[in-house]
């Protein structure tokens, strides 16, 4: 009879447990996960930001007031005289930090700062650091207000930087 040359199933399964071990150790200091989880959180609050405004221009269609931008909401979209209110614009929110806060709700996790002069908001991580008005986070969402009666405001998602 002759010898069979070949490994065992020992053998190969001790190998097999031993690349597991080394993957399982070094894949995460290869595979950085953070830049698609910052994008994955701009993409949710792009999607906030556009649900809670075309919920708040509703109410204004059904309260008859999507004209009138003296027409003051509070955070749950109602139309009030008092309270911590903002006046629409075309019927939707204005692009002020006010008006953000009114739809989106920011527990401290973001900054919202005016750009482009006096037409737009940024919104970004509150943990990434800007030091002045020139200097523009890499992973945010601009918010451009309607720019007359039925035009939409725009949103813009830049995550390249994350």
């Amino acid at each position: 009879m002759q010898k069979q040359k070949g490994f065992t199933l020992i053998e190969l399964v001790v190998v097999i447990v031993i690349l597991g071990i080394l993957a399982a150790v070094a894949a995460p200091k290869f595979i950085d996960i953070s830049s698609d989880a910052r994008i994955a959180t701009l993409n949710g609050v792009e999607g906030a930001l556009k649900s809670g405004n075309e919920l708040v221009h509703s109410k204004a269609l059904v309260a008859g007031q999507e004209d009138n931008d003296s027409y003051k909401v509070d955070a749950d979209g109602n139309g009030v005289d008092s309270g911590q209110v903002t006046s629409l614009v075309n019927g939707y929110v204005p692009h002020t930090e006010a008006g953000i806060n009114l739809i989106f709700d920011n527990s401290g996790d973001w900054s919202v700062i005016a750009v482009d002069g006096d037409t737009s908001v940024r919104i970004y991580p509150e943990d990434i650091v800007v030091t002045d008005e020139t200097d523009s986070p890499a992973c945010y969402v601009d918010y451009v207000q309607s720019a007359g009666d039925g035009v939409k405001p725009t949103y813009t998602l830049e995550g390249d930087g994350c």
